[in-house]
């Protein structure tokens, strides 16, 4: 599978299917969650049962990030 040499940068990652920075993020973000609301630790679960998720801009942060199409 070689790729042209005058090809751009965008095309060699399309062309080797790589993922892009917002699939990587969607993917380690949705890792992260799941981590934290699967641990056992009791300041973990008492943050994830909490409000905090509701309320705290990282929280919605993520949250934006894993609901937008792109």
């Amino acid at each position: 599978m070689k790729v042209d040499k005058h090809c751009s940068a965008s095309e060699m990652f399309v062309h080797y299917d790589m993922p892009t920075f917002g699939e990587l993020q969607k993917k380690h973000i949705t890792t992260f969650i799941h981590r934290l609301q699967s641990s056992s630790k009791s300041i973990i679960m008492s943050v994830v049962l909490s409000s905090v998720p509701l309320t705290s801009l990282i929280w919605g942060y993520w949250s934006n990030t894993l609901h937008t199409s792109k």
